[in-house]
């Protein structure tokens, strides 16, 4: 057989060729993975160190708010709480982006630990005022899906300590242990309200509100309707008291039923109050009857306030394309230096508006 050397050095070369072009093919796609890889890496450290900012920004904002509370009930020259000076909302520019919030006084809001005594019993006035508040929402969204009077009994039952089942509608281990994802009534004061949307019965309009569809996008349409959640609260000591400076006139309906639309109306036009005995005394009650007028001064003497303790701060910070939310409870200290502490902190807010007063007396 003959052996011609020009064509097998012709071959080799052929061999060596593909063979470099594949080492070349190997070293290039190595390389962009690893510059891939290092600009992937990159990005997600730039993201952490952002979140981080922000996180940071926003527990800034925390503190700001509690300097100012603590600033402004030094003082202050009365002992009453201004809506129009207490709660401007904070907006601070910083450098990559910005930080705003916003102060909610608590106890503008009904108490949800406030269904129970000191005891651990049933509180009478106060399931019958959150029954007359569900029922307030109900009316706004049209739900009739539960009786208020069930879903009263059903978050006595979520929270009290024992497993006696309270009758109509109230709901112990066996009701959520029956659903499909089973689970346990915490039978301790809640934490948060919006546990509410744990309970047996509370619907998510009925909790969160509805907003109407938009129909005809050439017409304005109609704001969104609250749902319960705007309205209460779920503070940690179980008796506390609302602010008649700052509690929506929704909450003030339910607290008695001699605070009518028509007397709001003309309590509004005198706040705030400085005194809440100039409250109940106010010209707006004077149709009430003797027996009627004691009734209402007892109740405001036990359950309203014209100043508050219980603030949240509601912080956003956004530092190039990271946000982070701080949810933060404080508490005010009326007596003594004034002192404003956390309670509370959580990252996230929560997606609804808080009902209040503003400056303009209602919102």
């Amino acid at each position: 057989m003959y052996f011609d050397p020009f064509n097998q050095r012709r071959k080799s070369k052929g061999v060596a060729l593909i063979t470099a072009l594949l080492v070349t093919s190997i070293a290039t796609i190595t390389a962009v993975a690893l510059a891939s890889r290092q600009h992937l890496d990159i990005r997600r450290t730039a993201n952490v160190l952002e979140s981080e900012q922000a996180y940071v920004y926003a527990l800034g904002l925390e503190t700001v708010a509690k300097k100012l509370l603590t600033q402004y009930t030094a003082t202050a020259t009365s002992d009453y709480d201004d809506p129009s000076i207490l709660y401007v909302p904070y907006t601070f520019p910083v450098e990559g982006g910005n930080i705003s919030g916003n102060l909610v006084d608590m106890e503008s809001l009904f108490n949800i630990n406030s269904l129970l005594d000191a005891d651990g019993k049933p509180d009478v006035k106060t399931r019958e005022r959150f029954r007359r508040l569900i029922e307030i929402v109900q009316t706004d969204i049209n739900d009739t899906s539960a009786s208020a009077e069930d879903l009263v009994n059903a978050t006595i039952d979520w929270i009290d300590k024992d497993d006696q089942v309270i009758f109509p509608g109230g709901a112990e281990d066996g009701e959520y242990l029956a659903k499909d994802k089973s689970y346990r009534p915490a039978n301790r004061f809640m934490a948060s309200a919006t546990e509410l949307a744990m309970v047996e019965g509370f619907s998510n309009e009925l909790l969160y509100g509805i907003t109407p569809a938009a129909v005809d996008l050439t017409v304005e349409q109609e704001p969104p309707i609250r749902g319960l959640l705007s309205y209460v609260s779920a503070l940690p000591r179980g008796k506390t008291v609302i602010n008649v400076n700052t509690a929506d006139d929704k909450v003030l309906m339910a607290f008695s039923p001699y605070l009518t639309a028509a007397v709001l109306t003309e309590l509004n036009a005198n706040m705030p109050f400085e005194k809440v005995d100039d409250f109940s005394n106010h010209s707006a009650f004077d149709s009430l009857n003797l027996k009627e007028r004691k009734e209402l001064e007892a109740d405001v003497k036990a359950g309203l306030a014209v100043q508050s303790r219980y603030f949240k701060i509601l912080a956003t910070a956004q530092i190039g394309n990271s946000y982070a939310q701080l949810n933060s409870l404080l508490y005010r200290n009326l007596k003594g230096n004034a002192n404003v502490s956390t309670v509370t902190r959580a990252q996230g807010i929560l997606g609804f508006e808080y009902a209040r007063k503003n400056s303009n007396k209602t919102e």
